[in-house]
């Protein structure tokens, strides 16, 4: 994902916010996303995704939080809940296989 402008908030070294403006157009996915941002610049303006990133104080042994900031997503939008926050196995620490690993880096998640 090309990410833009990653800024910690405040001066909290624990969350960071960055933006997104384009998505994987070789995935169905992607270019759906990428339709919705298309949508979102011509009716309001707003050209991106801003997520936030947030490390737990036990960092890598517990997983990032990672949640979008706008646009608001809609009820049952898959993997976003209607707050925001994104729900994904390997942000968990359920000990299954796909769940969360102290070895995971936070560029080897954005780029699942």
């Amino acid at each position: 994902l090309p990410l833009e402008s990653l800024e910690m908030v405040g001066d909290n070294a624990m969350r960071w916010r960055f933006r997104i403006r384009q998505f994987d157009d070789a995935m169905k996915g992607g270019r759906a996303l990428n339709r919705d941002l298309a949508e979102l610049k011509r009716r309001y303006g707003h050209d991106h995704v801003l997520m936030e990133i947030n490390f737990p104080h036990n960092y890598p042994r517990s997983p990032l939080a990672l949640r979008v900031v706008v646009p608001r997503m809609r009820w049952y939008t898959g993997h976003v809940t209607a707050g925001g926050s994104v729900c994904m196995e390997m942000l968990t620490n359920s000990g299954t296989d796909n769940s969360w690993r102290a070895t995971f880096t936070v560029e080897g998640f954005l780029l699942v």
